[in-house]
């Protein structure tokens, strides 16, 4: 009996010096792959601060800017978080991540697609720059003064003091009339 315990502590002792073994030999890997995401994170930061002034610029629509500048940030993280994993040797959990992402993508693709593309309308019609806030439009049977063009909707003033929110996609898809000169 006591044979037996003093077996099973050298087997534990045993398993324990191969795990803390495996620990020594992984922790350098462990650190590089740590740094490359935090890399990637500052780069991504600076990269989105950057594209974010840019685009501010040349774009009178500061929710496009914010919104792209947002996503070409995360972009960045996602590429340094695949190059860590890499790193790792998790080659296989790369592989599973990008084929979950792919299919996530869709999903939401789907079950987004009317607010997707009212949002891509919105974006198109700031930077085609057919019509503008203040102008004086007919679309879809409605007439009046544009007070506002955001991501989803355009909001007109009507003759008769009422605004009407017509989503993007509806405005986009109806070429509106423009009396504006």
């Amino acid at each position: 009996m006591l044979l037996q315990v003093v077996s099973e502590t050298e087997k534990s002792l045993q398993d324990f010096n191969n795990s803390w073994d495996q620990f020594a030999i992984m922790l350098p890997r462990v650190l590089i792959a740590l740094a490359i995401f935090i890399i990637f994170i500052l780069f991504s930061k600076l990269v989105r601060k950057i594209f974010l002034k840019l685009l501010k610029k040349r774009l009178n629509n500061p929710a496009v800017a914010t919104i792209s500048a947002g996503f070409l940030s995360i972009v960045f993280v996602f590429i340094g978080l695949f190059f860590a994993l890499d790193v790792l040797g998790l080659d296989k959990t790369v592989s599973s991540l990008l084929a979950g992402a792919g299919i996530l993508g869709l999903a939401l693709g789907l079950a987004l697609q009317d607010t997707l593309t009212s949002a891509v309308a919105g974006i198109v019609m700031t930077t085609r720059k057919a019509y503008k806030v203040g102008d004086y439009v007919e679309s879809g049977g409605y007439e009046g003064t544009i007070l506002e063009i955001n991501l989803r909707n355009t909001t007109i003033l009507q003759n008769s003091g009422t605004q009407v929110k017509i989503p993007n996609r509806n405005v986009f898809s109806q070429f509106p009339v423009s009396f504006a000169e």
